[in-house]
């Protein structure tokens, strides 16, 4: 569980104070549309895309726990979407 907050604290992008409001996340097929659109995403083959959405939704799950979190006041911070929302931990330490 750790290494899956350290992940994405580094994939989840927007760290929020307290006083700010945090991102509004909608459906999977919504937000994973804006993603692709916002970070330019495209995908070698429909394979890959499956693949990746999949990664993204399930980060998605996690955004969306930590900032119910926030919106209860358990935590001063939300996270968000960014372009490294559909990749693992792995894929991205090892850059």
């Amino acid at each position: 569980m750790a290494l899956h907050i350290l992940l994405l604290l580094l994939i989840a992008i927007q760290a929020i104070s307290a006083d700010d409001i945090p991102p509004r996340i909608g459906s999977l097929d919504e937000e994973w549309s804006k993603f692709k659109v916002q970070y330019n995403k495209v995908y070698k083959n429909p394979e890959e895309e499956t693949k990746r959405k999949e990664i993204f939704s399930k980060n998605l799950d996690f955004i969306k726990e930590v900032n119910k979190k926030y919106d209860a006041y358990q935590t001063s911070f939300a996270l968000g979407v960014s372009a490294t929302t559909d990749k693992v931990f792995d894929e991205i330490v090892m850059k």
